[in-house]
Parts: C-alpha cells; structure tokens; sequence
C-alpha cells in the first residue's frame, strides 16, 4: 500500500467512526505505534488500521463506546501490547512504549495471536518491574484458548529469588490466580476458571490484591508486600519469569497490559477494551 493509499485508508476509517458520533482520529500515540510498525518492516492490512482506529479511541475514552462504558486507559498503562499483525515483527511492537518484546522457543505466530506449546515458549516484555510503584501495579493477561489443567506461569516479573515477584498462575483443572512474593514458598491463589479470556491482577495499598477475570471480580487476598521495593525484572508473558523454567502457559496470547494500579472503572474498560479489539481479528 503506497503512503498516499495508506494515508487515505485511515482518514476514511476515522471518519467513519466519527460519523458514529465518537469524533476521533489517530491519536499521537497510534501515529507513532504505526510508524514503528512500518519502520520494523511490517505493511499494516485494512484491518490493521480498522483495529488502530479503534485503539486511538478507546486507549483515551472516558465515556460511552458502541454501548460500552471506558475509563481512560492511558493512566493506567504503562505498557500494552494488542498482539496485531500475523508475523514475530508486528506481534513484538509495544503500543506504549514502542519497544519490542522478544521471543524464546520460537512460538507460532499466527494473525493477531501467539500460540504457545506449554514447555518452552515465552515472549518477554521490553518493560521493566522497577519501573511501577510497589503497591501500584497491575498485569492483564488475554488469552483466545481454553486454559488445559496444569501448573502453569502465565504472566510474572523478576525472578525467584527478588523481591515481591508479580504474576498470574494457573493450576489445575478449576483455575487459580495471584501474585506471590515467591512461586515456591509464598503462594497467594484465588478460584478462577479455565475459560479463555482476560485475567487481571492489581495492588493498590500494601496488604491486598485484587483478581478479575472477564472484567469481574473473583475476590482479593490481605497479602502484603514483601518488601518496600520493587525489584528489577523483565515481565514474561507465557511464563512465570525467565528463570523459573517449570511454569509455562499453554495458552494463545492475543494482549497483554501492565501498569499501574486500576479502578473498578478501569477494569471494565479494560475488558472492554480487549473484546472490542479482539473482535476486530
């Protein structure tokens, strides 16, 4: 697509989603999310597009979207991935920060979703733990696939041995999810459910964690933090941590997002956010 056809193809996709009465247009941030798109050599489809569109909208909307409500992602967010494109180089590109996450085991890539095989695939954030407040943090796990019974890592920060270690685990056939300030020997678990979709862990204060799935809440845990900082760490998605080997997802990741602490608001965005988007795929 030249630069003409393709600067021509998003002012028709804008304009027709301000015909819908939301009055938008390519955010900034969208602007520069493509540009490192295209400059890593990736070509954005028509549905690229559409689904960017849609992200300039939501990632900044307080108000109504097609019937949903939105709470201003963009506060919450210090990284997001929406997994768009079918190849390693479009799937890699973070919408936030524009960085690019890497790959280990060679996972399949398929259009707009990263299949993992449960033993040896991971992707690995360009995002860094210290770079959230202790008791100022989330982590949203997306997944398209049914969740199989396993111990499994989906979503985590630092390693083992560090601090107050971030994650989203699942295990057995009922499902259970947290954060834990160690895998082996401080364990926080919550009942949650096999079904794919969208998992989200959140710290606002030192002594609870809240868990959702599918934008409700499963209930929290009075677990505090383990320390008063956050130790450095790359996060993983599909994995606990790039050193705790015996924890991988079987999952298929369409998203992911980490930041801040989030308001029930925000987590009905979120999950929002992440089925408007997914089903423009």
């Amino acid at each position: 697509m030249s630069h003409f056809k393709t600067a021509l193809y998003i002012l028709c996709v804008c304009l027709s989603l301000t015909s819908s009465g939301q009055g938008t247009y390519f955010n900034q941030q969208t602007i520069k999310y493509c540009s490192v798109l295209v400059a890593a050599g990736y070509t954005p489809r028509p549905k690229d597009y559409i689904i960017m569109a849609n992200m300039s909208v939501l990632y900044q909307l307080t108000g109504s979207f097609m019937g949903n409500s939105y709470s201003n992602l963009s506060t919450s967010m210090t990284a997001l991935n929406p997994i768009i494109g079918n190849t390693a180089t479009s799937h890699s590109k973070d919408y936030v920060t524009l960085g690019t996450a890497t790959f280990t085991g060679s996972p399949t890539q398929n259009d707009g979703a990263v299949a993992l095989n449960g033993t040896s695939q991971y992707m690995t954030s360009d995002y860094n733990s210290s770079g959230l407040g202790q008791n100022s943090r989330h982590m949203t796990f997306v997944s398209s696939t049914a969740r199989v019974s396993c111990a499994c890592g989906e979503m985590g920060a630092g390693t083992v041995t560090a601090g107050d270690v971030m994650r989203i685990n699942f295990t057995g056939s009922t499902g259970y999810y947290g954060m834990a300030v160690n895998p082996t020997t401080g364990s926080i678990t919550e009942a949650g459910t096999t079904l794919a979709g969208v998992t989200t862990v959140s710290r606002a204060v030192s002594n609870q964690m809240l868990i959702y799935f599918n934008g409700a809440a499963l209930g929290s845990q009075p677990v505090a933090s383990s320390s008063s900082t956050v130790p450095s760490g790359a996060f993983t998605i599909g994995a606990l941590d790039a050193s705790y080997s015996g924890r991988f997802s079987t999952s298929t990741i369409t998203g992911y997002s980490i930041g801040t602490s989030v308001s029930t608001a925000q987590i009905t965005s979120e999950y929002n956010f992440w089925t408007r988007i997914g089903g423009l795929k």
